[in-house]
């Protein structure tokens, strides 16, 4: 939201709207996007752009979650991609963020 700016640009407006109607369709479908329940990312963010940083436990946790939570989309909007093809575009521009994804829940895991 903090992004965005008044326009008046037909084209960009119109791709926008789209893009919302078609969230509005797959919320209305009973279907989640699942962000709800995941901790605000901006403070650790912002402290691991420099160098030699790490993450507190807790941090972690968040960002393990954070991953697994844009893989899980990445295949729900992939699943349905001819019914929602805007958000399946927007969920396939993300990163494929599996193998950093794994790599975390072995080091969180008692196992791993």
């Amino acid at each position: 939201m903090n992004a965005l700016e008044p326009g008046k640009e037909r084209a960009a407006l119109e791709s926008v709207f789209a893009l919302i109607r078609e969230a509005g369709e797959w919320l209305r479908a009973g279907r989640e996007l699942g962000f709800g329940a995941l901790a605000d990312p901006q403070g650790w963010l912002e402290r691991i752009e420099g160098p030699g940083v790490a993450l507190e436990a807790g941090e972690f946790l968040d960002a393990a979650s954070l991953l697994e939570r844009v893989g899980w989309l990445r295949q729900q909007f992939r699943e349905e991609a001819a019914k929602f093809p805007l958000l399946w575009g927007r969920a396939s521009s993300l990163g494929d963020f599996r193998d950093m994804h794994a790599a975390s829940r072995r080091c969180v895991l008692p196992n791993g």
